[in-house]
């Protein structure tokens, strides 16, 4: 559903199982389609005996827990609104932020035992037991604006630029107390904490490399694969006046996300007054296998980095993918360079509510399957494999041997 500012545009899909023929309605239709259509019904409901009743336990008291949270915050509401303007916003803040306190706790007892039981789940019995969370679970959590754009991914894709903006920014998004502290809840979880850990590892990073450079009397080029909305480079141009001394070539697939990271981009360094070179280049991963190394090339010259970075792409590639991007980056980085890669651990406490609820898939790997992608002539003298706080997220770094003549 799509606000323009004069209409409200709703979009439906219908699915073959759910779709009644409006001509059931008809007189001469009705007893000759009513029996087809039940029989229909009765077959999907029986499907669901196939669903574990540990599952089916859960996801009922979560929906029992959610439903009362709902009634008790709209009774709720009503008192916050009928305050004064001048406090009501800050009363609603208050009162949200009191609420996600005592509900945390709970949540995380029930989403635990939904961790549990899911992993246990066979691989053949997985889709019906996903398409049973989502039919429960659904009409609850969808309005959490980052519930809804994960599963709905608008872009077509998980993990696009606004979503990576809504795990940023402030969580307390949605139509009501209700959604906003669902979308809270969710924001808290660790895969979305651990992601605003890596900003904070990647701002470390580019600060330290940079600082390397400049020593040298040099400046820095830096290469980013999967850019998105590059919230670590905004955060450089505004506080570190060490940006002066860094080039930027930050490339992405999505056409949407170019324009407006570079939009941000330009913003910031009009505001900032920064000289600093940003180069945005569109490039999906087929075309950066394709042409290899020469991705990074200025002017058809060819270009070497001192940092060639990529946080968040590795969760969605394959092994043989991976294998190839981390050779191109590390044939595209100067003698003395950093190539870093990230990819979310394979511990991560959220797999089953994002892949059964969010339909959020990610590839998992722990740190000796990361340091496995990496190129044949990188030595493990050279390379260490390191994780953010909450422990979700992980870094492999390959330091590339300076050149000596």
């Amino acid at each position: 559903m799509v606000n323009t500012g004069l209409v409200l545009v709703c979009e439906a899909s219908l699915d073959d199982e759910a779709w009644m023929d409006v001509e059931i309605l008809s007189p001469a239709a009705q007893v000759e389609r009513l029996a087809e259509d039940f029989d229909r019904l009765i077959k999907d409901w029986n499907k669901l005996e196939n669903v574990s009743p540990e599952l089916k336990i859960n996801v009922s008291d979560i929906e029992t827990l959610l439903t009362d949270l709902q009634r008790w915050t709209e009774q709720l509401e009503i008192a916050v609104r009928s305050s004064p303007p001048p406090d009501r916003a800050r009363n609603e803040i208050q009162v949200i932020e009191k609420i996600n306190s005592l509900i945390s706790p709970v949540i995380a007892e029930q989403f635990g035992k939904f961790e549990s039981i899911t992993a246990t789940v066979s691989e053949e019995a997985i889709a019906i037991h996903r398409a049973y969370c989502r039919r429960q679970l659904h009409p609850l959590v969808m309005c959490a604006p980052f519930v809804h754009r994960t599963y709905d991914k608008p872009l077509g894709y998980a993990g696009d630029y606004e979503m990576v903006n809504m795990i940023l920014r402030d969580p307390n998004e949605g139509a009501s107390i209700f959604a906003k502290v669902l979308n809270s809840q969710f924001l808290a979880a660790p895969p979305a904490e651990a992601h605003r850990n890596r900003i904070v590892y990647l701002i470390e990073m580019l600060s330290r490399e940079t600082r390397r450079r400049v020593r040298l009397s040099k400046s820095a080029r830096i290469f980013n694969l999967g850019c998105g909305p590059a919230k670590e480079v905004q955060e450089f141009l505004a506080n570190e006046d060490l940006c002066e001394r860094a080039e930027f070539a930050l490339l992405d697939f999505n056409e949407e996300t170019i324009k407006q990271t570079s939009h941000l981009l330009n913003d910031l360094k009009a505001k900032h007054r920064r000289s600093t070179s940003i180069r945005m280049i569109q490039r999906s991963v087929n075309q950066i296998l394709r042409e290899g190394a020469k991705i990074g090339d200025v002017e058809e010259a060819p270009t070497k980095y001192d940092i060639v970075y990529c946080a968040g792409l590795f969760d969605y590639l394959s092994d043989r993918v991976c294998q190839r991007l981390i050779e191109t980056f590390y044939n595209m980085t100067a003698p003395g360079g950093l190539v870093v890669v990230t990819n979310v651990d394979e511990s991560n406490p959220m797999q089953g509510v994002m892949e059964y609820v969010m339909e959020w898939h990610l590839i998992y790997r722990n740190s000796e399957q990361l340091m496995a992608l990496a190129p044949k002539e990188a030595k493990a003298e050279d390379m260490r494999v390191l994780k953010d706080p909450s422990g979700v997220n992980i870094f492999l770094e390959i330091r590339k041997p300076e050149c000596h003549a």
